[in-house]
């Protein structure tokens, strides 16, 4: 609705007012102005408000108070609307690109499981249409700070393709390169691990697994190239059995051994045992040793942890772990490290995006074991079938 009108309207229901009124009616009326937004009506409303102290009189007072109100509440009514109009507005550009984001990812998704699906054809010649074909691409960033040493960020990808025909005994995988990948004590203490990122070796590999169950083992042997300074071989060959005690208790076996062309063997073993209070809070007590020949590097890590189910899509855990370490020239194996953290992981989209973020403080001996804060900021972001 038009202020001009709407003061016209008063005007001719209320009569003719006092020589004050007919000023301010005659300012809105030579502007003809409509309001577009809450700053206009703000400052329409000072104007107003001005013009009401400027032109108060004995004999028109009153009538002015009439007008001053009226065409204030008008302006309160105008400002509701712009409001609801902006909020109406940003729903729909939030809508809008929402969907956006979800048509982009159900189609790469679909091309995932597409090409997996062509793969898996030709080894027997019927496609998979529903939801067996789990092939993923895994996208993650990390940006962290460990006080002293600044900012650092680092982006991962592991790609799947599975073939449902070969009944999971054939998979294709392209990945960042990491010593444990995507076994549970990985994904323990981001913090940890972003603190023991500049002892492993970058690059990227791609290559064939072969699954097989071997007397109640399951098993998977890789094979690839591997790209860092330059390119080389590799082969790994892991086992893993999850030993259930009892509904609420179980232990996880993991062993590792893996060789290069570029004399990088080494051996990997976690053991975990886990035990489920309810469907929030499972306790988690962590072993894992690892050694790597190249550089004598023998690394032990224990610890606890603590995870929370807050609701569907919020998850904490409270982490302490104890690194001990000896290398090439130590006579003696010595405790390296300690440290506890808080992490926070929310579930943004479905199974498919989340961000992981939470302080810790690190406890190394080359700092005689004074604290060090950490900050650990991870987005991650799955496309295909999980």
């Amino acid at each position: 609705m038009n202020l001009v009108a709407f003061v016209f309207i008063i005007f001719v229901t209320q009569g003719s007012f006092a020589q004050s009124a007919e000023e301010l009616e005659e300012d809105f009326s030579q502007t003809g102005e409509t309001y577009d937004s809450v700053d206009d009506i703000d400052a329409a409303m000072k104007a107003a408000d001005s013009k009401r102290k400027e032109n108060k009189s004995e004999d028109g007072e009153n009538k002015n108070e009439e007008v001053f109100s009226s065409v204030i509440d008008y302006l309160e009514e105008e400002e509701e609307l712009i409001e609801k109009e902006n909020i109406r507005v940003q729903e729909e550009i939030s809508r809008k690109f929402s969907d956006k984001i979800k048509d982009f990812h159900t189609n790469l998704s679909g091309n995932i499981v597409s090409v997996a699906d062509s793969i898996d054809s030709f080894f027997i010649n019927k496609s998979i249409t529903d939801g067996r074909n789990r092939s993923n691409i895994r996208l993650s960033n990390i940006t962290s700070s460990l006080e002293g040493q600044g900012v650092e960020n680092d982006f991962d990808f592991k790609l799947r393709l599975r073939l449902p025909h070969l009944k999971r005994k054939i998979q294709i995988e392209f990945e960042d390169d990491a010593l444990v990948d995507d076994t549970s004590a990985a994904r323990d203490n981001i913090t940890q691990n972003t603190a023991n990122r500049s002892q492993q070796q970058g690059g990227s590999r791609g290559g064939l697994s072969f699954y097989q169950k071997i007397i109640g083992l399951e098993t998977k042997l890789s094979s690839g190239i591997q790209v860092r300074d330059k390119i080389i071989f590799f082969g790994r060959f892991r086992i893993n059995k999850d030993f259930i005690l009892t509904p609420k208790q179980k232990i996880t076996f993991i062993h590792d051994v893996f060789d290069d062309t570029s004399d990088n063997k080494g051996q990997l073993g976690i053991l975990n045992y886990d035990y489920s209070f309810n469907k929030s809070y499972l306790l988690r007590f962590s072993n894992e040793e690892s050694y790597r020949d190249l550089t004598h590097t023998f690394q032990t890590t224990h610890g606890l942890s603590l995870f929370q189910q807050i609701s569907d899509r919020n998850f904490l855990s409270y982490n302490y772990r104890v690194e001990s370490i000896n290398t090439a020239g130590d006579s003696s194996f010595y405790l390296n490290s300690h440290v506890i953290n808080l992490s926070f992981r929310r579930k943004l989209y479905r199974d498919h995006l989340f961000y992981e973020t939470g302080p810790g403080m690190l406890f190394p001996k080359y700092n005689n074991f004074e604290g060090l804060w950490a900050f650990v900021f991870k987005l991650e972001v799955i496309f295909g079938n999980i």
